[in-house]
């Protein structure tokens, strides 16, 4: 398990105080108290939210960081040193000196000798906000030989998801407590796997906006959905590999039903940049490290067609329909092999169905049908209705790949620069395959207002937000409206049988209730 540490990041005494009220009854394992954050805090101060805090079944840390790492006040360093001694007499469980104040500043011999027979635990702690440290595990060796006795912190920004991998490895070689962290979108899931990683601690906020670090989550989601004061070396992690990832609802819906069914496992949201090499990387990083425990991921955009590619080129198992579309949005790993599958078709068609226009396969085989996009999801949908004999269309903005598309699908292609209301007249299923209109950026739409056929139904892919400008713009035009979220709950129905083996009837009421 990793302890759940809240940061308290007011800037006052009495504001202090009411977060650590708040986050010892939302049930913090430790709390830390950023004396830097507090303008002008005595001695005797400290000591009374040091109080507070003991009276409680958490435990209490004390930083009082240093202005290039991170702190706040660019508080002189003998004052710095004397609140760290401080907080030491007033029965902190934890103090965090920096590195560099511990070894050339001369914080070391006072910090020493107060804390000899005290229950007072050291944390020495080094970060590098840029970009990750030349050489992590020398770093940590310094630490060890200038202090034996003290917990080591490490913390690096990750800029891309491949600078994690040096981290995950020092977590598991240590036989010691160790603190490690990675900073930024690309470096939390090291942070929300924290208790199965090994890591001694992470950091979750009170609440939203009160990060002391980028890619800290909330208390609450830290407990009740990642569980990461529960996780442990047996626990099986699964992700969804994407860019941007902040948006997706697949850990709720995914991490809900591993809480429901009693399951073991934690599933993450893994910001895998975009880039055919940097996709490649991380998976045959992640293969070469079977200690991490991933079993199986999600895929997304805009990955879904380069992993089908890295499959491919690596002779894995690629399923007869995955291998038809040209494009995967589920790996499975087993003993380092991956396996490739493809549920978008029949979560698309299962979505396509709920519409009271569209209520048979005979009707769906009778639309004209519309499909914006040419990517990995595009791919999906018209596999599956090409498959029924529907007649399709294939738009997007680059004609090229609306042709290439075409192509392989027999079917007809059309510039996105070319649609009209006369090309539009014969369409009565639009199905947006795009991410226009995806959270954040909700006021993009594929397709102008005014070109939307009254009589068609649009169905967009999109599930958050789940009314988009596009299907908006379909109820004003008269035309029918298709949410995303059908096919997203379908999907991931399927690949929850992937993953844990659970029959699709025994978990689809569960997975639309926690959608709800």
């Amino acid at each position: 398990m990793a302890y759940l540490t809240v940061p308290v990041t007011a800037n006052n005494c009495s504001d202090a105080a009411a977060s650590i009220d708040k986050s010892i009854k939302n049930g913090a394992d430790i709390i830390e108290i950023r004396a830097d954050y507090i303008k002008d805090i005595s001695a005797g101060e400290l000591k009374k939210l040091i109080l507070i805090i003991k009276d409680s079944s958490a435990a209490s840390l004390v930083t009082c960081r240093k202005a290039d790492e991170g702190g706040k006040n660019n508080i002189p360093d003998n004052n710095r040193l004397e609140m760290l001694l401080g907080a030491v007499n007033a029965g902190a469980d934890y103090i965090d000196c920096e590195f560099a104040s511990y070894s050339e500043l001369g914080f070391a011999d006072p910090l020493e000798k107060v804390l000899q027979n005290t229950g007072t635990r050291l944390i020495i702690s080094a970060h590098s906000f840029a970009a990750p440290f030349n050489n992590l595990q020398k770093l940590h060796d310094q630490i060890i030989e200038a202090a034996p006795n003290c917990i080591p912190k490490l913390v690096y920004t990750a800029n891309h998801i491949n600078d994690t991998f040096a981290m995950a490895d020092l977590l598991h070689s240590s036989n010691k407590d160790i603190i490690g962290l990675c900073m930024g979108s690309a470096g939390q899931w090291v942070r929300l796997a924290a208790g199965k990683l090994g890591s001694f601690l992470t950091f979750a906020s009170l609440e939203k906006g009160l990060e002391s670090a980028d890619g800290q989550i909330e208390l609450y989601t830290a407990r009740n959905l990642y569980r990461i004061n529960s996780q442990n070396s047996e626990t099986a992690l699964f992700g969804i590999i994407a860019d941007p990832v902040a948006h997706s609802k697949s850990p709720l819906i995914h991490n809900e039903l591993f809480i429901t069914k009693h399951c073991n496992s934690v599933y993450l949201p893994l910001h895998v940049h975009a880039g055919e090499d940097k996709l490649e990387t991380f998976l045959d990083s992640i293969a070469q490290r079977p200690y991490l425990g991933f079993r199986g991921f999600s895929v997304t955009l805009p990955h879904k067609m380069t992993a089908y590619n890295y499959l491919s080129s690596r002779g894995y198992d690629i399923d007869k329909l995955a291998d038809k579309v040209g494009a995967v949005n589920t790996l499975l790993l087993n003993r380092g092999r991956y396996s490739g599958y493809n549920t978008d078709c029949r979560g698309a068609l299962q979505a396509i169905e709920s519409s009271s226009r569209i209520q048979s396969r005979d009707e769906l085989k009778k639309c004209k049908t519309l499909i914006l996009g040419a990517g990995g999801v595009a791919r999906a949908v018209a596999a599956a209705l090409t498959e029924l004999g529907t007649e399709v269309t294939i738009c997007n903005r680059t004609e090229e790949k609306a042709a290439q598309l075409a192509g392989i699908f027999k079917c007809k292609y059309i510039p996105a620069d070319k649609l009209s209301k006369e090309t539009l007249k014969r369409i009565t299923l639009i199905v947006n395959c795009t991410s226009l209109g995806m959270d954040p950026n909700i006021n993009g739409t594929p397709l102008a207002k005014e070109l939307i056929p009254k009589n068609a139904t649009v169905f967009d892919t999109v599930y958050n937000p789940k009314h988009t400008k596009l299907l908006q713009d379909a109820v004003n035009a008269g035309a029918e409206p298709v949410t995303g979220d059908t096919m997203f709950i379908e999907q991931a129905i399927l690949q929850q049988q992937l993953f844990s083996g659970f029959a699709a009837d025994q978990i689809r009421g569960e997975m639309y209730r926690i959608f709800s």
